[in-house]
């Protein structure tokens, strides 16, 4: 993976989301006044509600689990979101919850200038009990 990872771009870890790691995560404004895509099977939360803070939402429902599987199929359908709303790149933020599929995926992504984060467990352990 070291070989692959570029020197010039930030990555992070899906870990501070976790907020025994990060007490601070309610703060946590990474999408604040974006447009936000929504990918993993979490869309299931947004369906009659949008993420607080964001411009624009989108969602693409994809497995809970193997999303191995589905992988090049997921990563067209991004793409499709992103080319067919026109979505500015400095204007979209992508979360993904898709287990081990999440990193190649984001990676993907960041080659082509998009902004992609791994959101691990993020969206399950704060919003399952809440909607």
């Amino acid at each position: 993976m070291r070989n692959r990872l570029r020197e010039d771009c930030f990555y992070g870890d899906p870990l501070i989301f976790k907020r025994a790691l990060n007490k601070d995560i309610e703060s946590f404004k990474l999408w604040e006044n974006k447009s936000v895509l929504l990918v993993g099977s979490m869309v299931k939360y947004f369906k009659n509600q949008q993420l607080e803070l964001i411009k624009k939402q989108y969602l693409i429902e994809a497995p809970a689990t193997d999303a191995f599987r589905e992988y090049q199929n997921i990563l067209k359908d991004i793409l499709k979101v992103v080319n067919f709303r026109n979505l500015k790149r400095q204007d979209l933020v992508i979360l993904i919850c898709l287990g081990a599929a999440t990193k190649p995926i984001v990676y993907e992504l960041s080659k082509l200038n998009l902004v992609a984060y791994d959101m691990g467990t993020y969206f399950d352990l704060r919003y399952k009990i809440k909607i």
